[in-house]
């Protein structure tokens, strides 16, 4: 049996220019520094939240259940 475990390979891409991106993830891409702005005070007051922060965000912003969220953020769709 190959034990041997295949890292994958990640392809990394420019983000489109703003003009050019769907509504929602024009959103998301705006709310970067304010979700990074907010992180701090987050973190400080539940350590560790601040990934189900961010699923919330997408959830609000996506009107999606918490699945599909993970299943987002998972596939990179949304950052």
């Amino acid at each position: 049996m190959n034990s041997k475990i295949i890292q994958p390979q990640y392809v990394v891409m420019s983000v489109p220019p703003v003009e050019d991106m769907p509504f929602r993830d024009k959103i998301l891409f705006l709310l970067t520094p304010v979700v990074e702005m907010v992180r701090p005070r987050v973190e400080r007051r539940i350590p560790g939240s601040f990934t189900y922060f961010k699923l919330l965000v997408v959830m609000i912003v996506y009107c999606c259940s918490l699945r599909d969220a993970v299943n987002l953020v998972n596939t990179d769709v949304s950052t």
